[in-house]
């Protein structure tokens, strides 16, 4: 096993961090920016509120997603919401969706849209949702980023802090693993305490574990905390950006690297273990 340790920055701008974290206090009250190019350089932006009269019947919501073909999906705590052009249509029983608490959403490479409730993991095709239980256990996804696709057809799940790659047989029948072998986890403590997750353009896998940040490339682990200059926190939200930053919300802040994480390849912690698929 070898391990090295190398100082990082971690800096952000000032000012588009505070035009984000501004963006980011208002922009789960049910709101839609209409941005014109005009209107952008002008830096004025028309706000159309979304409520119970345009068939959003909860406003607390939990995640937004903008399907491929357009589709703007609301996952609140009373259901799942889709806008169809000027209102939102709540998607339940019907569509075979059950669950009311829905937590996360993502759409994988061939267009699918999976959720996470409260109680079931969803996938929809053309007939509608279907509740996926590996080994025939349903799992309880947290509120925030807990599911991710990669590019294999795969998908990885954080249930109960632990990280899941769930798979389909042949058969259709799913099935799931634990994606860290367990010298990994001896190895990286913080691996036991996830609480985000994010695959980036590249493949490699971003997760909040612990107080840290961690990194999952060609099986390797590398952790990014105080001693590379991050700072200690819970770790639930990340973006990159085109630019290849890497923004991440904490705590009722908003920071990003000012190093661009997608072009870096160099590890800060180098944890060796088992091959994983990432």
């Amino acid at each position: 096993m070898e391990t090295t340790s190398r100082q990082r920055r971690w800096k952000c701008a000032t000012a588009a961090a505070g035009t984000l974290v501004r963006a980011a206090a208002i922009g789960l009250v049910a709101s839609v920016l209409l941005i014109t190019a005009r209107e952008a350089s002008a830096q004025q932006f028309p706000t159309r509120h979304y409520g119970s009269t345009e068939g959003l019947e909860n406003l607390v919501v939990t995640c937004l997603l903008q399907d491929r073909a357009g589709f703007i999906w609301a996952c609140t705590e009373n259901g799942l919401f889709r806008l169809d052009g000027s209102s939102f249509v709540r998607i339940g029983k019907s569509d075979g969706l059950d669950s009311i608490a829905i937590r996360s959403a993502v759409e994988d490479s061939s267009g699918t849209l999976w959720l996470g409730a409260s109680d079931e993991l969803y996938r929809r095709d053309d007939h509608g949702f279907h509740a996926i239980r590996p080994e025939g256990r349903s799992l309880s996804i947290a509120a925030g980023m807990q599911i991710a696709a990669l590019a294999s057809g795969h998908l990885l799940v954080i249930d109960a802090e632990q990280l899941l790659e769930l798979s389909a047989a042949p058969d259709g029948v799913w099935h799931s693993r634990p994606f860290f072998a367990q010298e990994q986890l001896s190895a990286t403590p913080a691996l036991d305490q996830l609480g985000s997750l994010s695959v980036d353009q590249l493949g490699r896998i971003w997760l909040g574990c612990g107080a840290a940040i961690c990194r999952v490339e060609h099986g390797r682990v590398e952790l990014f905390n105080t001693d590379s200059g991050v700072p200690e926190d819970h770790w639930r939200s990340w973006l990159f950006d085109r630019e290849g930053r890497l923004w991440h919300a904490v705590s009722r802040t908003l920071r990003c690297s000012s190093r661009r994480p997608l072009a870096s390849r160099r590890a800060i912690r180098r944890t060796a273990g088992s091959p994983m698929r990432a």
